[in-house]
């Protein structure tokens, strides 16, 4: 049920599971260089960690830092979702808890938000590795071969470009726009589901934007990889490109001009569906 007390301008919402120490990072470098004040809060929510992390959010909580907590640890998006269902704010700012944000960097998304127009739908930003400070994410991008990667080189100018895809460690939106897509698509598990919130407001007519000078750093991948978790991904990757197959033709198109865009994508799905049926027996 979305709540309904007074209206803020940004709701930070910031799901966890598990590794504290990094979230501890995280809500430092917040207090170091905001948002803060008192239009903006800071939602937590807990995936039903077992590490301490809901006991530390409850030593954290106030009027503007607020928790929520999942009875069964249910995914990043569904625990997204479960936030940004209770936010106050006009903008639901979707963040990962493994990010260490910089100074200046919220500027950008705050000067967009006061210029707003109806036409706007996902924001996104540029992210360094924390471990070697290398560039990313710039956007997200179809390859020649119709496969998903991040653009690791920076636009040249310091306004907002247009960019298709952005990734769901750090983005914003309107709360209405989110909430009306039914925010993520739980049936990806951990992956993707932010890719297919971008090609909805795509759909709805919207245009998304990489904000060029709003730098942050990311814990990339913090989670141990496992088998199980390759397959969730090429799982999920299937989902999305038997949903959205004219979308990503529609992409790869406006990319490479004069390619055979519709077999490409094709042989990209026929591709993750044989990894799929390989990963599995190596299970």
């Amino acid at each position: 049920m979305q709540n309904r007390e007074k209206k803020l301008q940004f709701s930070l919402v910031v799901p966890c599971f598990n590794n504290l120490a990094i979230t501890q990072q995280f809500l430092r470098s917040l207090l170091a260089y905001g948002p803060l004040g008192s239009d903006v809060e800071l939602i937590f929510v807990d995936d039903a960690s077992i590490d301490g992390t809901a006991q530390w959010m409850d030593s954290v909580a106030s009027p503007f830092v607020r928790v929520v907590k999942q009875p069964t640890n249910a995914g990043f998006a569904c625990a997204m979702n479960s936030g940004a269902a209770v936010a106050r704010g006009e903008f639901v700012v979707l963040l990962n808890n493994d990010l260490v944000l910089t100074k200046g960097w919220f500027d950008p998304f705050s000067n967009l938000a006061n210029n707003w127009q109806s036409d706007f739908g996902v924001i996104g930003n540029v992210q360094l590795r924390v471990e070697d400070s290398t560039l990313d994410h710039a956007g997200i991008e179809l390859t020649k071969e119709g496969r998903f990667q991040h653009r690791r080189e920076l636009p040249d100018i310091a306004q907002p470009v247009t960019c298709p895809l952005l990734t769901g460690a750090c983005m914003m939106l309107t709360q209405n726009d989110f909430l009306k897509h039914s925010g993520f698509d739980t049936a990806y598990l951990n992956g993707v589901e932010d890719l297919e919130l971008c090609l909805q407001l795509r759909a709805a007519g919207k245009t998304n934007y990489l904000l060029p000078n709003s730098v942050i750093y990311h814990h990339v991948s913090a989670s141990r990889r496992s088998v199980n978790q390759n397959i969730r991904d090429v799982n999920n990757l299937i989902r999305l490109y038997t949903r959205w197959q004219d979308a990503l033709v529609d992409l790869h198109q406006d990319s490479f001009p004069g390619s055979s865009s519709c077999q490409i994508i094709l042989n990209e799905q026929q591709r993750l569906k044989t990894t799929l049926d390989q990963s599995i027996s190596q299970a």
